[in-house]
């Protein structure tokens, strides 16, 4: 069987790019040069609103794609006709990416499994650990009019906005001090 080794961990912060899960992951296997396919999965602790998993070939990893399952927390990798190395599966899991698309993420650890197979034998599973930082985002507020207020001295309370629907938003907290 294929053989995988070297787990990670990554600092991930809310609303940072897709960042690369595990760069230290290597694969070998001493009976084959090829090897058919690979799953990558968020086993612990998914949020399937907001985790995502990527993964772009952007050269050395053969004809290696993958597909990407969110109701699963699954990305899967193939080879067309099993025809990628060993060398470029260990570059393809290497590109995998993890992105979270919430404003108002969970903080709880991802755990992040890898398995290849060489179309006859799975691998064992190296896991790796994503944690993650949320941060707190400003309110907003839209539908401003933008009105200019003519005010003397005097003249006493005067409604700034008049016939205004302004929206105040906060991606992050139902409460406001």
């Amino acid at each position: 069987a294929p053989i995988l080794a070297n787990g990670s961990t990554l600092s991930y912060t809310e609303n940072q790019a897709a960042t690369a899960i595990n760069s230290a992951i290597t694969v070998s296997d001493v009976d084959n040069a090829t090897l058919s396919s690979a799953m990558v999965q968020i086993t612990g602790n998914y949020q399937g609103a907001e985790d995502v998993l990527g993964f772009t070939n952007s050269g050395g990893m053969g004809n290696i794609s993958g597909v990407w399952n969110s109701g699963s927390g699954t990305l899967a990798l193939s080879s067309a006709g099993a025809t990628a190395t060993v060398a470029e599966w260990q570059a393809a899991l290497r590109a995998v990416t993890y992105a979270n698309t919430s404003n108002d993420p969970s903080t709880a650890a991802r755990t992040v499994g890898f398995a290849v197979n060489d179309g006859s034998l799975a691998s064992n599973t190296v896991n790796s650990t994503v944690n993650i930082t949320a941060t707190n985002n400003a309110p907003s507020m839209t539908n401003l009019a933008g009105d200019a207020l003519a005010y003397s001295e005097g003249d006493g309370p005067v409604v700034i906005e008049q016939g205004l629907d302004a929206t105040v938003n906060d991606v992050d907290s139902a409460d406001f001090n």
